[in-house]
Parts: structure tokens; C-alpha cells; sequence
């Protein structure tokens, strides 16, 4: 009976392991099909983003900012001391097709506790209305309208959940990294600065004929366990922060660089 009781309890031990490599094995596979997804969406969409050249300076062609609300999340990397910063942007950039202009967003709701929902903002507009000239801020003011909504509209479409990390960085001719501690005001169509709450979180805004000539994207997202333990916790204070922080090893990570065709190198010109 002894021996017999052993047996049961390795078998129990070892059926119990299989059964959670199986879950976590499953749960991968989710958040990775989800985060690649994700990231051929946005990629597809922002190799065709176009300049508004004739439009004038006060339409903007493409911007990159951390939205109010939101709180970045660091994390301490395992087995070392390493602490990653995770920041949740809004991202928005315009494209031509035919004669309609379209102006395409990407924001992360529910972004409070460090932890949110990616959404996909769409506009469009005939060339005429656009040379019109109103708003004068053109399509970018239709997605600032759309994020001050209460409650959303139909325009904002769910991407993926459980976001972490949602950066842009924006680069110049050569390859180079737009820094606002060597490139702020060097440009008079582009604007590169940082955010004083987060000195190392850029805000880009790319008007006339100016386009970033690639953009680097980096997207993370947690396990559905993490996400539903998440929301089970309350939403007052820094707990859920706390718990996120401690998930580093259910993060994963996607990154791509992104060339933009219609760059224009001239409007790199001081």
C-alpha cells in the first residue's frame, strides 16, 4: 500500500506539471499570435504614410506623445538589475490613396494602473474637403476629438489587450535617432521634445512636408492569466502596479523598424 501510495503521487506530480506546461504552452501561443498581429497591422499601415505637403504647415502628418493618465511601469528585469520603464503612447499619422486622405490613430485606454487596451482610430477624407482647410488642424483634430469622447464612438476599434508597452521612436536621415537633447528646435517643421514628467519619453510632431524617415515600434503584452488577475484587483491605489511589476517573465516583447518611403530628406534641412 505504501509503495502503492508513492506510485499515485508521482503520477499525480507528474500529470499536474504536463497539465501547467500545457496551459502555459497554450497561453504563449495566444499573446504571441495577438502581439504579431498586432504589430503587422501597424506595421503594413505606417510604411505608407504621406506627407500633407501642400497643406501647409498647421496640418500634421504624423505624432507621437504620451497621453495624460496613463502611468508608465518599471519593471526589474530577472537575474539582473536592469529595470525596463514601460510608457503607453498615442500614435497618429496620415496617408494618401487616390483622392481621399486617411488618418489613422493608435491609443492604449484604461491605461491608468500601467496596463491597457490597444485601439485603432480611422478617418477619411476627400481631397477636396481637405484643401478646404477646416479644421484647421486638419485630421489630427478629428482624433484628438474622438479620444476626448465620452463615451467612445464606433471609430475606436479594440487591437489587442493586456498592453504593457506601447512606444514610437522617430528617426532622421542617416539612421539617427531624433533626440530632443541635440535635435529640439533644429528642424522648422518638425518638433522633437521630451516630456518633463519622463525625460526619456520623446513627443514627435512632424508637419509640412516632414516625415520621420523610419520608425522603431515597440509593443508589449502580458498573458491572459496577468490580465484577469489584473482586473480582479481593486483599481485604487498602486496595487495593481505592484502586481504587474513583479510579472516581468509573462511580458513578451515585439519590436520592428519601420522605413518610410515618401520621407522627404529636405525637409532635414536647417
Amino acid at each position: 500500500m505504501t509503495l502503492l501510495s508513492f506510485i499515485v503521487l508521482g503520477l499525480m506530480a507528474v500529470f499536474s506539471q504536463t497539465q501547467r506546461a500545457f496551459k502555459v504552452g497554450l497561453s504563449q501561443v495566444d499573446v504571441l499570435e495577438s502581439g504579431r498581429a498586432a504589430m503587422d497591422l501597424i506595421t503594413g499601415e505606417v510604411e505608407e504614410m504621406a506627407a500633407m505637403t501642400a497643406m501647409g504647415s498647421n496640418w500634421v502628418n504624423c505624432f507621437i506623445a504620451i497621453p495624460g493618465g496613463n502611468t508608465d511601469l518599471e519593471q526589474e528585469l530577472p537575474g539582473s538589475a536592469v529595470v525596463r520603464t514601460n510608457v503607453l503612447q498615442d500614435f497618429f499619422f496620415v496617408r494618401q490613396s487616390n483622392l481621399d486622405w486617411t488618418g489613422i490613430g493608435y491609443t492604449i485606454l484604461e491605461g491608468a494602473a500601467g496596463m491597457g487596451t490597444l485601439y485603432r482610430y480611422e478617418t477619411n477624407r476627400p481631397l477636396r474637403e481637405v484643401q478646404a482647410g477646416t479644421p484647421p488642424e486638419g485630421l489630427f483634430a478629428f482624433f484628438l476629438d474622438e479620444l476626448s469622447r465620452t463615451p467612445r464612438s464606433d471609430r475606436l476599434t479594440r487591437v489587442a489587450d493586456g498592453v504593457i508597452h506601447f512606444r514610437i521612436q522617430a528617426y532622421g536621415t542617416n539612421g539617427v535617432l531624433l533626440d530632443p537633447y541635440y535635435h529640439r528646435g533644429a528642424y522648422p517643421t518638425i518638433t522633437v521634445d521630451y516630456d518633463p514628467a519622463s525625460p526619456s519619453q520623446f513627443l514627435y510632431e512632424f508637419r509640412s512636408n516632414a516625415l520621420p524617415t523610419a520608425v522603431e515600434i515597440e509593443l508589449a503584452v502580458v498573458e491572459p492569466d496577468v490580465v484577469e488577475r489584473v482586473q480582479a484587483l481593486p483599481a485604487a491605489g498602486t496595487i495593481r502596479q505592484e502586481y504587474l511589476a513583479k510579472e516581468t517573465g509573462k511580458v513578451h516583447v515585439f519590436r520592428q523598424r519601420v522605413p518610410i518611403r515618401r520621407a522627404d530628406p529636405e525637409a532635414y534641412e536647417q
